[in-house]
This record gives structure tokens, C-alpha cells and sequence, in this order.
């Protein structure tokens, strides 16, 4: 076949399909080559069309609020005299496509990379006190924390809705060691398939 192909420059027909071979041949190294070393994941159809019937959309905010509550953090910190607002999640350099994956889904944030300890990590922080309140707020609020994350969340979404921006106006904050919920409330919460 390749005699063929490379005998095709003296023929019309065969020329349009040696053209066509170059392409796919280049378009197949390229994809090698920008897709080296990653790994590719297979769905089956009847996955897939659980996922339809559970809403996936929905429920991507509930697996996001997960995320966040394992790996992820909201902090309100002392700038000087002022106040900064942040909500963020740091992962190893192996999940960037999650991160921005996470970024495409939330439309807002800044995706950043360091290195901690020899190991490569990126981040993602949303710091606009409006992109908090406009988009993660309502996320959150819709998909509680199971964890006593939860308190941290309603100690920083108190501050920010009420606007306090002087860290002297900040009340001391001393997070509960005790649970918020139990395996009944867990199970029970309506976007819990238990």
C-alpha cells in the first residue's frame, strides 16, 4: 500500500489520497505528541446514561463543594488594617486538567504554580469579593460541607455579606472540634445518593 501511495504523485486519483494519507499521518503525531504521557479514561454508554438521569450538572457542584472540602480552603486574612477573602484548592501538578476544568466551570478564578517541597503543585484562587459572592456562595450554600469545613465557610460568607473590610471589626474566631453532622444527616441530605 505505501509503494502505492508513494507511486500516487504519478497518478490523479491516487494523488488526492496520498495528500489525504500526509494529513492524518500529521494530524496522528500531533495529537502523539501533544497527548504524551497522559492518560485517557473509557465510559461505557450505560455510565453515561446514569449520568444524564442524575443530572451530572447539578451534581458537579456537589462533587466541586467535596473537593474543596478535602483539598480545598476559605480564608479571610489581615492585609495591614483591611481584610482579603480568598477561596482556594491546591492540588499536585498531575491535576491541572481538574483545575481547570474547575476554573471553566465556575468561570472565575486564577490558576497559579509553585513549588512545595520539590513537589509541583497548582492552585486555584478566587480572591474578587464579587465572584464570591455571585458564584461560590450560592454553590455552597445550596451544597452544605459535611465536615466542621462548614464552619469556616459560614464564619467567612458572614464576614464577606456583612462587607466587614477592617480586621479590628473581625470577630476571634475559634472553630467547634465537635462533629456538625452525623451519618444519618450525611445520608440523608438530598444530593447524597447513599
Amino acid at each position: 500500500m505505501l509503494k502505492i501511495l508513494l507511486n500516487a504523485g504519478k497518478s490523479p486519483n491516487l494523488g488526492f489520497a496520498y495528500d489525504l494519507f500526509l494529513i492524518l499521518t500529521t494530524i496522528i503525531y500531533v495529537k502523539i505528541a501533544l497527548t504524551w504521557g497522559q492518560s485517557a479514561g473509557v465510559r461505557s454508554i450505560h455510565t453515561s446514561e446514569a449520568s444524564q438521569r442524575l443530572h451530572a450538572k447539578d451534581l458537579s457542584y456537589a462533587y466541586l463543594v467535596g473537593l474543596f472540602e478535602g483539598d480545598g480552603y476559605f480564608t479571610v486574612t489581615k492585609k495591614g488594617k483591611y481584610l482579603a477573602y480568598e477561596l482556594g484548592v491546591e492540588l499536585s501538578i498531575k491535576d491541572v486538567q481538574l483545575i481547570y476544568k474547575i476554573k471553566n466551570l465556575l468561570g472565575v478564578g486564577v490558576v497559579r504554580f509553585r513549588t512545595r517541597n520539590e513537589i509541583e503543585m497548582v492552585s486555584l484562587r478566587i480572591r474578587k469579593k464579587d465572584h464570591l459572592k455571585e458564584f461560590i456562595i450560592p454553590i455552597f450554600d445550596k451544597y452544605p460541607m459535611f465536615s466542621n469545613k462548614q464552619l469556616d465557610y459560614l464564619r467567612f460568607k458572614d464576614a464577606l455579606l456583612y462587607g466587614t473590610i477592617y480586621s479590628e471589626d473581625l470577630p476571634k474566631y475559634i472553630r467547634d472540634s465537635k462533629p456538625i453532622n452525623s451519618i444519618e444527616s450525611i445520608t440523608s441530605a438530598s444530593y447524597f445518593p447513599a
